[in-house]
């Protein structure tokens, strides 16, 4: 199984597993990861990362 292929498996198996409060810390998690990059990077990545 290739590595994209294998991290396809593992979402799919964590979408089924956790329950919606792990889902929006997940996310949100997620989110704030993507917001502390673009800080450090150009106007479209911010736009990105909150879009």
């Amino acid at each position: 199984m290739k590595m994209q292929g294998c991290q396809q498996a593992y979402q799919q198996m964590q979408n089924v597993t956790e329950n919606p409060r792990q889902t929006e810390y997940r996310l949100f998690a997620q989110v704030t990861a993507a917001m502390m990059k673009a800080e450090q990077q150009d106007h479209a990545e911010v736009v990105r990362a909150v879009h």
